[in-house]
């Protein structure tokens, strides 16, 4: 039986194939169920029709026409009672046997189906498909405990007889296959109402649950000529109907244990195909639940055949597995093969696997050095220093912070700090164990991400080899090491992510080894369109500035790296491209940070400087401090040669022997290097701008970190080809007998630097540490604590602390201490930070110029100008309590950076006649208490202008609840004064003017009676519809960036084609 739905090219084909049969008693019976027929209107003149192609070739077959039938089911029973009527006197048939697919039967396969039918009992028989050039494509199905039809073959493979012992399947190919024509008079025939293309499916379910068996016969073989059976019924939206329906018609047992396991798993699907672009998918699943609703009567008419009958699918099969089974449904995949796993899990094992090959021995040895060497900080955690400060008590405060755009820091700035402060909230809500062990996770994390990175960048250019070699190199830099020590959060972050940005960008140019432009890819690169290439790399810069919006600095210095290194190397391949990807990307990038880009440009008074932390965020020190030891060195802090200079001579003498595209990775890795190192001399030389530049907020070791990715880099391109590059380097020095040992010679070289440069971290895992301070400052200041948490009640609120010293020791991110217009005078270096008690992460991003930083820099500049011996009233009005002059980054005896403050400034605190100071403090600080403190919170009496503290409690970080202590004016030490709402006993409250009448003098307030519940609440209604914002656009950014990523892979041979066009 041939069943024709369409024009049926190769039905002349079909029919010849059947008709040379050498089973003598075969009858042809083709059901025509087109809607329009042969011929359209009047057309008298047109190809043949149907009868007259059947009658060519099988002139005793009989065609039945039925336009108005529907599906594959009915078309075969309406053909099946068109025979029985029209040829009422032959003999019944024995077999039946359906061709719906477009094969050509061998000679002999339909004797071989009938013999193995006989000879076995079967019920049901099926030949084995070859494709039109002999690959092997089907034999048979099997069913997961979910009914997802799962292929023998799941993908063509040469013919081997590999599949021939695994003779009894769940069900037969569909594209030819035989019946017991009593079998199918007893089970009814086809499921009328069943999906098209599923039939062979549906049908074999039902005979192996009535005790009929089902066989494949290997020696019989039919070839396909036309489209695959998926073209013409896409698994995507067949699968999910045959599925649901087959589970419509089990019984009520089973169909209630299932069905809300395939609702979740289908539900999780349509996520699943929205998230990836697979809408082919998501409409496949939502689009079953309408169409088997409509026809649920029929299915269930089929209840007590027994649908769900057991696979024969082994219990340690891997395709019996729920979970896979689950994967079926929510990908759409068929998972058939010997390896199922997820892609992320085969990626895994493909890393595992490369670290047994060339090169392994090495990057198992930097993990062991590394884990040695941070097993102190993995047992008992970091010690805060510098910016490396622990979480905040609340870990809340970091998302809510980020929401509402505002921190305490400064005593109140609308600053909230990078987008990453509310990631890191959100991790921390989550960990299941202290937020001291997560920071600890997270910034050691920094050195494995960076590693992992660096590997994923050299993978392209060479085997194992380069790949161990340049994670090697770029772990023995001492940038994360210094970093870790002196407390620098930037160059950390920067260690971690940069890797991934310059891979972002290199396959951006899809210059080879990358892409196809000017050779061949190289293991691992993706071929991406152009489209694709810009959502990644916009979602790349979204993910940058969230870490640190400074490391857009390097960003760019790595992108004019490779556009100059490109265009010395003598071609202009994939500059365009990048470039136009760059500018995309950013764009998308401004977007999704709205707004970041409305700060940066001025609406809210911060430009540059304000968003990038200022001038002093950077830790720069005197002019022409760093030089070129420093850069050779790897650390701006050098004050002579390191054994890190030995890194130098691999990615050097690459430059001298490397040939081919090698080369090419060589020039614009060193290219890279060389930028980062002449914006790194220029900064250091004020010849872009004085001390006060905005780019001076970049850390000098972020920019080596840029330096540090270049030279791994060139050392992976350099170790790719090390072996014929040097004798080809030797050849062309010398020739003769010391051929041999100029090559082994400069090899010498290479393997003697690449030791020496890894000494000292050698060294330095000895002391399980990395040599960073385990005490904090904290420890030797005392009665200080932490800052206010939910629920708590204090009276007066949280005492601030002040904090002078140098930018790079100080626990907190402040403001200059020298006024904005004169940055030459003798307190430049110097900054000023205060915090609300104990310093923590959310302290680490300048607060900008507040107001209340503003006033106590006034009067610290009055103090210093001998105009004032009162200092301590001055900012005790702003309850700073503490006044800390901090010189150096840890405690005595702890290793740390020293950097004293003048002499001057010890003096003339020591002169106020209302700071005391404390004695038996760490020789680290200088803390002086402030006699004259006022409570940030309080009220101004009326009557003798006192300050009385209020009791205050916090419901979350920008909802506090006052209780007035007496009659009078309430003030609120913390700002900005245009975000705070005021109720007083549930009412709004007027707020009086600074100097008002029955107000204060210096600060708004409120008027209260005594017993008077005050709401202090933080207006978070501008900022909210930013992040709104922000989140859509980042959403949408990342929905597209995944839809463009499922169809990113196009033909190497198209691409090849494009690009030689």
């Amino acid at each position: 039986m041939v069943v024709v739905d369409d024009e049926a090219p190769a039905l002349e084909a079909v029919l010849a194939g059947l008709l040379a049969q050498e089973h003598a008693r075969i009858e042809v019976l083709v059901v025509d169920v087109r809607p329009m027929g042969d011929r359209v209107g009047n057309e008298s003149h047109g190809p043949p029709s149907l009868t007259e192609r059947v009658g060519l070739i099988a002139p005793s077959s009989l065609v039945v026409h039925a336009p108005s039938v529907a599906g594959h089911g009915q078309a075969v029973a309406t053909g099946l009672r068109a025979r029985s009527a029209e040829r009422a006197g032959s003999p019944d048939p024995q077999f039946l046997l359906f061709v719906p697919g477009q094969v050509v039967l061998g000679d002999t396969a339909v004797r071989r189906l009938v013999e193995r039918a006989v000879e076995v009992n079967a019920g049901v028989v099926g030949p084995k498909v070859v494709g039109p050039d002999g690959a092997l494509e089907e034999t048979g199905w099997r069913f997961d405990p979910l009914g997802s039809p799962v292929p023998v073959v799941p993908d063509p493979e040469p013919d081997q007889g590999q599949h021939d012992v695994d003779l009894q399947p769940d069900a037969v190919a569909g594209a030819a296959w035989m019946v017991r024509a009593d079998l199918f008079a007893e089970l009814e025939g086809f499921d009328p109402d069943g999906v098209d293309g599923t039939g062979h499916l549906e049908f074999c379910q039902r005979a192996r649950a009535a005790g009929a068996a089902v066989a494949v016969v290997p020696s019989a073989v039919a070839r396909r000529v036309g489209v695959p059976d998926s073209v013409r019924h896409p698994p995507t939206l067949v699968w999910p109907r045959f599925r649901l329906r087959r589970l419509m018609a089990s019984p009520v047992p089973v169909l209630l244990i299932r069905l809300p396991v395939l609702t979740v798993a289908a539900l999780a699907g349509v996520l699943y195909g929205i998230g990836t672009g697979r809408f082919r998918h998501a409409r496949g699943l939502l689009g079953a639940w309408p169409w088997n609703l409509r026809r649920l009567g029929s299915a269930r008419r089929w209840a007590g055949v027994g649908t769900f009958s057991p696979s024969s699918i082994g219990a340690g099969d891997h395709r019996a597995s729920w979970w896979l089974a689950l994967r079926r449904v929510t990908t759409g995949r068929v998972l058939a093969g010997d390896d199922d796993r997820s892609d992320g899990l085969r990626h895994l094992n493909s890393a595992f696997s490369a670290v047994f090959g060339p090169g392994g021995l090495a990057i198992m040895i930097a993990v062991a050095v590394l884990g040695f060497g941070s097993r102190s900080l993995i047992v008992d955690g970091l010690s805060p220093v510098g910016r490396l400060q622990r979480l905040p008590g609340e870990s809340g405060d970091l998302v809510a912070g980020w929401w509402a755009g505002w921190r305490s820091t400064g005593m109140g700035t609308s600053g909230s700090g990078p987008d990453g402060l509310g990631l890191v909230g959100l991790l921390a809500g989550i960990w299941p164990y202290s937020s001291d062990s997560l920071w600890t996770v997270l910034v050691l994390g920094s050195f494995a991400v960076g590693a992992f990175g660096i590997w994923r960048l050299a993978r392209p250019v060479g085997g194992g080899r380069s790949r161990a070699v340049a994670v090697l190199v770029y772990l023995a830099v001492p940038i994360p090491y210094e970093a870790l020590r002196t407390g620098r959060l930037a160059p950390l972050a920067a260690y971690a992510v940069m890797p991934w940005l310059v891979r972002r960008l290199a396959g951006a140019q899809a210059m080879a080894p990358y892409g196809l432009r000017g050779g061949e890819p190289g293991p691992g690169a993706r071929l991406r369109s152009l489209w694709s290439d810009v959502l990644v790399t916009g979602l790349a810069l979204v993910a940058l500035v969230g870490v640190d919006p400074v490391l857009l600095v390097p960003a760019t210095v790595v992108f004019v790296g490779l556009v100059v290194g490109t265009v010395l190397t003598g071609t202009t391949d994939g500059l365009s491209r990048l470039m136009m990807v760059a500018v995309g990307g950013a764009a998308l990038a401004a977007v999704v940070h709205l707004p970041t880009v409305l700060s940066v440009s001025g609406s809210d008074g911060r430009g540059w400087a304000g968003w990038l932390g200022g001038p002093i965020a950077g830790g720069w020190g005197a002019t022409d401090s760093i030089g070129l030891e420093g850069i050779f060195s790897l650390d701006a802090e050098a004050d002579g040669p390191s054994a890190a200079m030995a890194l130098f001579i691999l990615p050097a003498l690459a430059l001298v022997a490397a040939r081919g595209r090698h080369l090419s990775v060589v020039i614009r890795a060193w290219f890279v290097v060389v930028g980062a190192a002449s914006l790194l001399v220029m900064l250091d030389r004020e010849w872009l701008g004085d001390s006060g530049s905005a780019l001076r907020a970049v850390d000098p070791g972020v920019l080596l970190v840029v330096v540090a990715v270049g030279l791994a880099w060139a050392s992976a391109a350099g170790v790719a080809g090390l072996g014929s590059d040097l004798a080809h380097l030797a050849r062309q020095v010398h020739t003769g007998r010391s051929l041999r040992m100029v090559r082994n010679g400069l090899l010498g070289v290479v393997v003697a630097g690449l030791s020496v440069g890894v000494v000292p971290v050698l060294a330095g895992s000895l002391a399980g540490d990395w040599g960073t301070a385990r005490t904090d400052l904290a420890s030797a200041l005392p009665g200080t604590g932490g800052r206010l948490v939910d629920g708590q009640l204090v009276r007066g609120g949280i005492a601030r602390v002040l904090w002078l010293g140098d930018p790079m020791v100080l626990p907190a991110a402040g403001v200059p201490l020298a006024s904005p217009g004169d940055r030459s005078g003798p307190w430049d270096p110097l900054a000023m930070a205060v915090t609300d008690g104990l310093p923590d992460l959310s302290d680490q991003w300048t607060p900008g110029e507040t107001a209340g930083l503003a006033e106590l820099r006034s009067a610290l500049r009055s103090a210093l100008d001998g105009a004032t011996h009162r200092l301590g009233a001055d900012l005790g009005r702003w309850g700073v309590a503490n006044v800390v002059v901090v010189s150096r980054s840890a405690p005595v005896p702890e290793p740390g950076i020293e950097r004293p403050v003048p002499d001057r400034l010890l003096e003339v605190l020591a002169r106020q006649l209302d700071l005391e100071r404390v004695e038996a403090v760490n020789g680290a600080l200088v803390v002086y208490r402030n006699t004259t403190v006022e409570a940030p919170f309080s009220v101004v009496r009326d009557r003798n202008r006192r300050v009385v503290p209020a009791l205050i409690g916090r419901r979350s970080m920008g909802d506090l609840v006052i209780e007035a202590p007496a009659d009078g004016a309430l003030r609120w030490m913390v700002g900005p004064d245009d975000r705070w709402r005021i109720r007083v006993d549930g009412r709004p409250a007027t707020v009086l003017a600074a100097g008002e009448a029955y107000g204060v003098a210096h600060r708004p307030s409120v008027r209260v009676a005594t017993g008077s519940v005050v709401s202090l609440k933080l207006d978070d209604g501008w900022s909210t519809g930013r992040r709104r914002l922000q989140l859509v656009m980042a959403g949408l950014l990342a929905l597209l960036a995944s839809w463009a990523r499922t169809s990113r892979d196009v033909s190497l041979a198209g691409e090849q084609e494009r690009v030689n066009r």
